[in-house]
């Protein structure tokens, strides 16, 4: 951040509010979304969203969990892409140049969210995947939750590969069931390393058990 000025707008103005209800009432007539679960996303304080990903429409259904404005990590080239990219900073997305330096910036932009109280989506399997099963996950949620002491909220997101599977490029008309596990609340103060590393095979376990009830 060499220029001093922060690079998250945290604002949730009037053109942020008027394109999430656009998105929702969208998102409504294709998927329905039916939110459920034992969990409630915190109304305050640093939050990390942690869903399941078998769609590219995944992000959208986060918004029936909250009304706060979530931020998530995208490729830069995309906020480039002329009203697009506006719209999609307006709703919270972050660019992130394609580089040796990438996971880094994530990192730092990561950190930076969450140092300031507010919600960053991030989908601990990475990519894509097929399949009923979470598998092995990185420490990398959990790591950025020790540091921030940022609470994680596991989610599993059932039939959204219904409504655009992997390699469609046109969405479906497919009901959706997302289901938000109990809060994994945050650490204060340094965390081991071998507790980090349970706290994860504890979000894996939280994850493939909400995923299991939303495609029930």
């Amino acid at each position: 951040m060499g220029s001093g000025q922060p690079s998250i707008n945290i604002e949730r103005g009037f053109t942020w509010k008027l394109a999430r209800v656009f998105l929702r009432a969208v998102t409504w007539l294709w998927a329905r979304p039916m939110v459920s679960g034992p969990g409630v996303v915190p109304e305050s304080g640093p939050v990390i969203l942690a869903p399941t990903h078998r769609s590219y429409v995944d992000f959208l259904m986060l918004l029936f969990t909250t009304d706060r404005k979530p931020f998530f990590m995208t490729r830069a080239e995309f906020l480039r892409i002329p009203v697009i990219g506006v719209i999609m900073v307006l709703l919270g997305c972050i660019g992130v140049e394609k580089s040796m330096a990438a996971d880094r910036s994530v990192m730092r932009l990561s950190e930076e969210v969450l140092g300031k109280g507010q919600v960053l989506v991030v989908f601990p399997e990475g990519g894509l995947r097929r399949g009923s099963h979470v598998d092995t996950l990185t420490d990398g949620v959990m790591f950025l939750a020790a540091r921030t002491g940022a609470a994680v909220v596991p989610i599993g997101l059932g039939g959204t590969d219904g409504v655009m599977p992997i390699g469609s490029r046109v969405p479906r008309f497919h009901r959706v069931r997302v289901v938000v596990a109990d809060v994994i609340p945050g650490q204060v103060g340094k965390v081991a390393r071998s507790v980090v590393r349970l706290q994860s095979e504890e979000l894996r376990a939280a994850m493939e058990g909400a995923y299991t009830q939303a495609t029930a």
